[in-house]
């Protein structure tokens, strides 16, 4: 289990260990106003990675 905000770091250090070519992740649903004032991981992984994502919406 992933404890928060450690999402992104993992997901960063297996995407270069695999060498990854495409990231498929899920995303809850949640407002847009939710997104802006807690931010999102997926958001996150986004900006941080040249290779592509996939978002699948729960």
């Amino acid at each position: 289990m992933f404890c928060r905000g450690e999402f992104v770091e993992v997901a960063l250090k297996v995407i270069q260990k695999e060498a990854a070519d495409l990231i498929i992740v899920t995303r809850r649903r949640r407002s847009n106003l939710s997104r802006f004032i807690f931010g999102s991981a997926v958001a996150e992984l986004k900006s941080k990675t040249d290779c592509p994502i996939m978002i699948i919406d729960e």
